[in-house]
């Protein structure tokens, strides 16, 4: 690629008076750099038409020069934009390839900040084009440069190199005729050259002073190898008599023949020299999958600008390249994990021709995987883990696994699990046997059953009669529950998850991934679920008896000894399961009476598994975000985080407290007194009632004494060994079960 940097000596400063019109020619792009978006201005002086650069560029910061500057300035220049963030920022324009530009770069300071003195490279591509200095506020730099189009694409960057922050303040692309500037010596005169030189400069010219003396023209700054053109303008300026001639040879002299009457004259001069611009851009097939990734998945990283390849001090983060002698480069990794990537794996991924490893890792991808992956012969790692992938493994993709091709993660996506189904209903069996839960917890996933899973918003929306407020059955900082009815009869619970919220999403991936592959009777059983841009859905099966904290704390009459036995039983046998017979384990982290379902047999099942965690050893955990609930969070969680199987007995031993005296955790209808709560205040009762056999001080009332004196014994003891302040002291969910 050649590009050629333009400077002029004798043609008016102003080049661009050649193309001075009453309204912007095709091929004109006049910005200027920093203006809000949608301005729009004729500069007076040139009549050109200016406009802001916001659709050109994605970073920056527009900001304006001083007041006092702007009456002594071309308006072009009143707005600029500063780069203090980036290493490298870069104007993108879409043009055709072959064609010819001249590019101007106008860097007026004006005061905007209080560090007028700045130095930074200015790259045309990935090549460098020039290097911009400003000492003074006052002062302007311009740089100008001719360049034929090797790609579609143009790119102005502007590079930090030193501690100065780089800004811009005008931009301006000129198409020229293919016969303008050529890189090639012709001595030749032509008329029709394509220079389109305007009248004003051709209407003067320069003489000798003596009519027979030589005209000549020395030039100043050049190095003695620097490659240069001369472009010599001529046109007659005067009435000739009729013997006049006006006839001369040209060199780097103006020398009068014999036969002419009249001197020398050159109305205009230009001087261009040839820049070479040797660095190789990357495949442009390429450049277009990563800016198309960039836009659709809304990736906002600040390095992610001009070439990702080339330079490569400025190679995109997550993207490394192959650089083979005069080739192209070409990406040969692309690690996105964790970019909250959305929507689906975009099939623009297979012009990277050469790429080796594709990490997608910890996203939120939907869909299934594609096709095209097992098609790409340079690809040696996918890893597709923790995304909402669903669907199954192309066979093709599978046999390359098979053979030892391919290294494909895909763990962590909900949608890799068969969610085992009745026929038409999609429920989980109720089994139990805990033996044959267990294998369904240990199953290996498959592929092929889980688009059976996924249900449309419309579905849904139809399901709920669009989500209205008579069918609306629970909320909180989650987001909503309605009630729906799928064609089938089928009743579900539907849990709407607030959009956007980044905890939401973590919750959705945990609940689906944790319940897709536990199945126990006393565990809700999920039916599938929906995605649909920043929406996302559970489906549940119904269970019409509400929660354990509506029937102990809402419902006027509450249920009776015998059903709150039966409800303490039934969730210990689901938290056990979860503690001791599932691999990994899994601590639920948020066990309450709200997150306890109850059906219509009076059976409970734990639900919302949004906070869970899977856990691949005994030890215990810190977390650096304390979740859950006041009032159930064990101690050393609650202060410095440390969780473990035995936090979730905690906060089962609160719960087995509410079911004995029928209080919340902490006071609300029955305040305690100095701030305590359902622990501090039941401890001394329990040890009261074990010792002297009288439980009515700590018994909720409300059942009026029609319960069994030795199931409250052996209820209170559970529940006092449940919340103990030391973890270590707490019995394991397996004993609390037995007993």
């Amino acid at each position: 690629m050649m590009g050629f940097s333009m400077y002029l000596f004798v043609l008016l400063p102003q080049l661009f008076l050649r193309f001075g019109l009453a309204e912007n020619p095709s091929g004109f792009t006049s910005l200027t750099c920093g203006a809000p978006m949608g301005t729009s201005f004729l500069e007076k002086a040139t009549n050109i038409t200016y406009s802001s650069d916001a659709p050109y560029i994605d970073t920056g910061i527009g900001r304006s020069i001083k007041s006092s500057y702007q009456s002594k300035s071309e308006q072009q220049t009143w707005y600029l934009r500063s780069f203090p963030q980036s290493s490298r920022s870069c104007y993108t324009f879409n043009l055709t390839t072959g064609d010819k530009y001249l590019i101007r770069a106008i860097f007026f300071h004006g005061g905007y900040d209080t560090r007028p003195s700045t130095k930074f490279d200015l790259h045309l591509g990935p090549n460098k084009w020039a290097t911009v200095s400003t000492a003074e506020e006052t002062k302007s730099e311009t740089f100008e440069i001719i360049h034929i189009l090797a790609t579609s694409r143009l790119q102005v960057c502007l590079v930090k190199t030193e501690d100065s922050t780089p800004f811009i303040s005008a931009i301006e692309l000129r198409k020229l005729t293919s016969k303008a500037y050529a890189n090639e010596t012709d001595n030749s005169v032509d008329n029709d050259n394509g220079f389109k030189v305007p009248e004003n400069v051709m209407a003067t010219a320069s003489v000798p002073t003596d009519p027979d003396a030589h005209m000549n023209i020395s030039l100043t700054g050049l190095h003695q190898t620097s490659r240069f053109y001369v472009c010599l303008h001529f046109s007659e300026i005067q009435e000739l008599g009729p013997n006049d001639t006006r006839e001369f040879k040209c060199t780097f002299s103006l020398q009068k023949t014999a036969s002419s009457t009249l001197p020398p004259l050159l109305n205009a001069m230009e001087v261009y020299m040839v820049n070479s611009l040797s660095q190789n851009e990357t495949d442009t097939k390429e450049v277009d999958t990563m800016i198309n990734i960039k836009l659709s998945c809304g990736i906002s990283k600040v390095d992610w600008q001009g070439d990702p390849c080339v330079p490569r001090d400025y190679m995109w983060s997550g993207v490394n390249c192959s650089y083979i002698d005069s080739e192209q480069p070409k990406i040969i990794s692309l690690n996105l994990t964790t970019h909250g990537l959305t929507g689906e794996i975009q099939e623009s991924i297979s012009n990277l021709s050469s790429l080796q490893v594709l990490d997608f890792s910890n996203n939120s991808l939907i869909g299934p995987v594609q096709e095209f992956l097992a098609h790409m012969t340079s690809l040696k790692v996918i890893n597709l883990s923790s995304n909402l992938l669903y669907g199954s493994i192309p066979t093709s993709l599978l046999d390359k696994v098979q053979r030892g091709l391919v290294s494909l993660s895909i763990e962590g996506n909900p949608g890799i699990f068969i969610l085992k189904r009745r026929a038409k209903l999609g429920r989980y069996p109720n089994s139990d046997d805990d033996d044959n839960n267990l294998q369904q917890c240990n199953n290996q996933s498959s592929f092929s059953e889980m688009a059976n899973n996924m249900f449309t918003y419309e579905d849904l929306a139809q399901a709920t009669d669009n989500f209205s407020n008579v069918n609306l059955i629970g909320q909180g900082g989650f987001g909503y529950v309605h009630k729906g009815v799928l064609p089938d009869g089928t009743e579900v619970a539907i849990k709407q998850l607030k959009a956007g919220s980044r905890q939401g999403e973590r919750e959705f991936r945990a609940e689906i991934e944790i319940i897709s592959r536990v199945h126990h009777r006393h565990l809700v059983s999920l039916l599938g679920y929906c995605v649909t841009g920043t929406q996302r859905l559970l489906v549940y099966e119904f269970l019409p008896n509400k929660t354990l904290e509506f029937h102990l704390h809402e419902k006027r009459r509450p249920f009776d000894w015998s059903k709150r036995m039966k409800i303490a039983s039934g969730a210990a046998r689901g938290l056990a399961y979860l503690h001791e017979d599932c691999n990994p384990k899994t601590i639920h982290r948020d066990v309450k009476a709200a997150n306890v379902l109850i059906d219509d047999s009076y059976e409970a099942k734990l639900a919302d598994f949004g906070l869970a965690k899977c856990c691949l050893d005994n030890d215990t955990h810190v977390s650096t975000r304390i979740m859950g609930t006041c009032g159930y969070l064990a101690p050393e969680y609650a202060s410095s985080g440390i969780f473990s199987d035995k936090s979730d007995v905690f906060s089962f031993g609160v719960m087995l407290l509410e079911l004995i005296t029928g209080r919340r955790p902490v006071g609300k209808s029955h305040p305690f007194a100095n701030e305590e709560n359902i622990v501090d205040w039941a401890k001394p009762l329990m040890l009261q009632a074990l010792n002297t056999g009288n439980y009515h001080g700590l018994v909720d009332p409300r059942l009026e004494k029609d319960f069994d004196i030795s199931e409250i014994k052996r209820m209170v003891l559970c529940a006092d060994a449940c919340v103990q302040h030391s973890a270590k002291h707490r019995p394991k969910m397996s004993q609390v079960q037995s007993d």
